[in-house]
């Protein structure tokens, strides 16, 4: 991973949730899902609560992303204590997984004695806290390999859930569909 470029990996977007494959120069890659933050009361469906919460189930690592300048007048150490309180709500497992710290906006905090990355790596001593600036790129590889250097090590399970929902076609259900692999990408059509 010693030279990624994430900005052109992605591979999807919706409503909630945006993915990249993180690719480094040695072939290996991970995907990363970028899910909206949650608020206060997301465990109990408040905002988009539980369809947020239902991808990261799914994640094997979580990284919190902080404003730990407190631009919006925000304590980033009281933003990740509600984070981890919703998950906790949600599903105490999520709180088993390996976390990571992104302390975002490092490039504009101001220098009035008090240090918050500091502040966040006293107040959650058992997660590596990364200082970032997503605008710089500052910080971005420590993370991005910080964030190899688990999943490398971790088994690639896949979490299989039960289907929520029946898909009614309109014509005959028994129709084939197709798998083709056009310039490195599947593509799947059917019905």
């Amino acid at each position: 991973f010693d030279n990624v470029n994430w900005k052109d990996g992605k591979i999807k977007k919706d409503k909630e949730v945006t993915l990249y494959t993180v690719k480094g120069d040695d072939g290996n890659s991970y995907v990363v899902a970028d899910i909206p933050g949650l608020i206060e009361g997301a465990s109990n469906g408040i905002g988009l609560g539980h369809e947020f919460l239902r991808h990261i189930e799914r994640c094997r690592l979580l990284v919190h992303v902080v404003d730990a300048a407190g631009t919006e007048g925000r304590d980033p150490v009281e933003d990740i204590r509600v984070m981890m309180d919703e998950l906790r709500r949600y599903n105490e497992d999520l709180l088993k997984k390996p976390m990571l710290i992104a302390a975002n906006k490092t490039d504009v905090i101001m220098d009035d004695g008090t240090d918050p990355v500091q502040r966040i790596r006293e107040a959650f001593p058992d997660i590596p806290v990364y200082p970032i600036s997503a605008f710089t790129h500052s910080g971005t590889n420590e993370l991005i390999h910080g964030i190899w250097n688990i999943l490398k090590d971790m088994p690639k399970d896949v979490q299989v859930f039960e289907k929520e929902f029946d898909v009614n076609y309109r014509d005959d259900e028994t129709l084939p569909y197709t798998v083709e692999l056009i310039e490195g990408k599947y593509v799947v059509e059917g019905p």
